[in-house]
């Protein structure tokens, strides 16, 4: 592991410039070592005094408060606001194709499955170990709902792109943050609120359509926000129920038919977020250009325009291309980083790898330096 918190030093001094905080001196910053001790409530004066600290401890893993802190050392702090914060992580997606390079293993006899198991099929123990893994599929999953959130704070609720912020975490998922200051002011049952509308809850039809005694009545297509959703949702599944009467729409449908839209819709346009996370207005977001102890990658801040195209394989690396030594301890699927393929490594084989994937493959517990 040596090597790894090496790599992890060198970038952070060859990279310091990088690292970023907005606001620095009134959020609260928390630290996880190699070790797995935790460091709370340290503020920083500077961006600078901020990077020497990184230079110095080497964090395994690096976070800040999306709160905003009249004192953010002392337990007894003011909170003046907090950023709205929504996360997406594949993980919590029921994507088959991000978790099909899940490995469970059992601690006591070493039997490894791709397949699920609590019971050891071999000794009968129930430690278990579950061992995720990162591949293309699960940024693809996550990027779709990041997708989702975004034409919903865009389109209905009308912020400013200058007030979006999009961040790669630096393993399964992604952070969006609205810094518009009538959102910072937000309590928890308003962002509550906001939860429910992003995940398409509470929606009735009845409300938005005029029933006759043809049908019903619908609203323009082209409309913003869920009216317009249902609409197109309607037509797609429904089309030869529309009729267009004068400069309206006309869908004679049952009310069963009306359930069914509903559904697909919630299922084509809600995200996929972490309910509790948008709540929690004393949540912690990875610092910007912080590594990830889990994969090694960059926790970065994405363009939204660039968005869509982005493969942390290739834009996220930031640990050297320097030689380590790995021991495969747990079975490792084929991956790629920076247009080269690794593995896939089997239990016992013992392999030079660049840092970059060296660390995955350690970070991820299924290999070990040396």
């Amino acid at each position: 592991m040596i090597s790894i918190i090496r790599a992890f030093q060198r970038y952070y001094v060859e990279r310091s410039k990088a690292i970023f905080a907005p606001q620095v001196e009134r959020r609260e910053f928390m630290f996880m070592d190699f070790d797995d001790n935790v460091r709370r409530y340290i503020s920083f004066e500077s961006l600078e005094e901020l990077r020497a600290y990184l230079m110095r401890m080497v964090p395994k893993h690096a976070y800040y408060s999306v709160g905003l802190y009249d004192n953010p050392s002392s337990r007894s702090r003011s909170m003046e606001g907090a950023e709205l914060l929504f996360d997406i992580d594949s993980t919590d997606l029921g994507c088959d194709l991000c978790d099909r390079d899940d490995l469970y293993a059992c601690r006591s006899c070493g039997h490894e499955s791709m397949r699920e198991f609590s019971i050891c099929p071999r000794c009968g123990s129930s430690k278990i170990l579950r061992l995720d893994w990162l591949n293309e599929h699960c940024i693809e999953a996550a990027l779709r709902e990041v997708k989702k959130v975004l034409d919903i704070l865009l389109g209905d609720f009308s912020i400013d792109e200058r007030d979006l912020l999009v961040s790669y975490t630096g393993n399964r998922g992604f952070h969006i943050r609205v810094l518009a200051g009538g959102f910072i002011k937000l309590g928890k049952r308003e962002r509550m609120e906001i939860v429910d509308y992003v995940r398409g809850r509470y929606f009735s039809p009845e409300r938005i359509m005029k029933k006759t005694e043809e049908g019903y009545i619908i609203p323009d297509p082209s409309e913003a926000g869920w009216r317009g959703r249902f609409s197109r949702t309607l037509l797609s599944l429904f089309p030869d129920k529309v009729l267009k009467k004068e400069k309206e729409l006309l869908a004679k449908i049952s009310r069963k038919e009306l359930r069914d839209v509903v559904n697909e819709m919630v299922e084509r346009y809600s995200a996929g977020i972490d309910e509790a996370v948008t709540f929690d207005i004393k949540r912690l977001t990875r610092i910007p250009n912080s590594l990830h102890g889990k994969t090694g990658l960059r926790a970065m801040t994405l363009p939204l325009a660039e968005f869509e195209d982005f493969n942390p394989f290739i834009n996220a690396v930031g640990l050297s291309e320097d030689p380590v030594t790995v021991r495969i301890e747990h079975r490792v699927p084929e991956f790629r980083i920076l247009d080269r393929n690794y593995g896939p490594f089997n239990p016992g084989e013992v392999v030079e790898l660049p840092v970059h994937a060296a660390a995955l493959i350690v970070l991820k517990g299924r290999g070990s330096i040396g």
